[in-house]
């Protein structure tokens, strides 16, 4: 049976509100980025480390948030606040399940509830319900705890975030505090009007209340939109603003000029639907970024990953056009073809690349099928530009 993959292009002349059935995280961030997991809005977790296409794990739809550790280990908060993980290592201790071996499948690790957890080469810390801050792991040499032990006295932590045996911890009090893991910790400062952290490599970010963003205690432009910021020694930083905007500062590895985070960062796309990014550093693709934007659809860099996103819930709907394109076959063989083109106006381009971003073919917009022979077997993205409006489509050859 052939396969079809269908996309819907709803134009209206009509106010209309989209209601997204898609991706709800993505986490990639740790020391190695060799794993890449996602959860959906139905709260099912799913693997894109080997593909582009993605394999569900498990049945269960219980998820809430994935973090993955540069160890190879994995946790999963649950929607009741309970701790999960597995991994083919372990070699650190780093699950805090009482011993080194690997765990291959999920498993609850404790009977604790938790509100946050960061774990980075083998040292996991993480913050209980109770606002208490707690470790697991190896510490520096080669002293292993291998359950959870209690940091400190403090009840009000509401944020953790590690790199290596460097912490970044948030206090419900507005204040930052940085320490080592298992380690005493020092405020940063005295300002309380902080709302968002980030640690890497010896480096920390924050964003204070008023949207302002600052980069080891120094402020890093004027703008005061800030929403998250996030980034590895070699991806550089990205940050999202409010207005939905995705930033960009690059990493000396990456460019002849020196890293200044101070200076003005470059804007990516012309997009205004970021909420969410993580990195991609090894594997099947040497370099990228993940987001959640465009309506909860889960993006490669510029490229739809997921191109069965759909939207549901429309209202006042009056005079929608459905113009449905289907692609047939997909996975594709040898040749191509192209349903509902006739029905579309202002067809300005179509076009493949490869999921680094390359254009491999230039299509005929005259035409509807393709012969695609010449392809490599992999993942490519089909790009039609409507009337100034880019559709891509996931295509898999064979």
């Amino acid at each position: 049976m052939k396969k079809i993959t269908k996309i819907f292009i709803l134009t209206s002349l009509f106010h209309f509100q989209c209601i997204a059935q898609c991706w709800k995280s993505i986490s990639t961030n740790a020391d190695t980025n060799s794993l890449i997991y996602a959860i959906r809005d139905d709260h099912t977790l799913w693997d894109f480390t080997s593909n582009a296409v993605g394999v569900q794990i498990g049945n269960q739809n219980i998820w809430e948030k994935c973090i993955s550790s540069g160890t190879g280990s994995t946790f999963l908060l649950a929607q009741d606040s309970t701790l999960w993980g597995w991994g083919p290592y372990n070699y650190d201790g780093e699950l805090g399940i009482g011993h080194t071996n690997p765990q291959a499948t999920i498993i609850q690790l404790n009977n604790s509830k938790w509100i946050d957890l960061s774990s980075s080469n083998g040292m996991t810390t993480a913050i209980r319900d109770d606002g208490t801050m707690w470790f697991w792991g190896r510490l520096q040499p080669n002293n292993y705890f291998l359950t959870p032990i209690q940091v400190g006295l403090a009840n009000d932590w509401l944020d953790i975030q590690s790199s290596w045996d460097q912490v970044l911890a948030l206090k419900n009090n507005g204040t930052i505090w940085i320490g080592t893991a298992a380690g005493s910790f020092t405020q940063i400062g005295s300002d309380i009007d902080w709302k968002y952290i980030w640690t890497e490599g010896g480096e920390w970010w924050g964003i204070k209340n008023n949207g302002t963003l600052w980069y080891n205690g120094f402020q890093v432009g004027n703008d005061n939109n800030w929403q998250s910021i996030s980034g590895t020694v070699f991806s550089g930083t990205y940050g999202i603003k409010t207005n939905g905007t995705l930033w960009y500062w690059p990493y000396y590895i990456q460019s002849s000029a020196t890293f200044n985070p101070l200076a003005t960062p470059t804007q990516i796309s012309n997009f205004s639907t970021y909420n969410s990014i993580s990195f991609r550093t090894s594997g099947f693709i040497p370099s990228g970024y993940f987001c959640i934007h465009d309506n909860d659809k889960l993006w490669l860099d510029m490229y739809t990953l997921d191109a069965s996103c759909t939207s549901a819930n429309i209202e006042n709907n009056e005079n929608v056009q459905d113009n449905s394109l289907i692609v047939v076959p997909n996975p594709i063989q040898d040749q191509m073809t192209i349903y509902g083109l006739e029905d579309l106006k202002k067809i300005e381009s179509l076009s493949i690349k490869d999921i680094n971003g390359k254009l491999v073919k230039q299509l005929d917009i005259n035409e509807s099928s393709f012969s695609l022979s010449n392809l490599k077997t992999g993942i490519y993205f089909l790009e039609i530009d409507i009337d100034k409006v880019r559709e891509v489509i996931k295509l898999i050859k064979e």
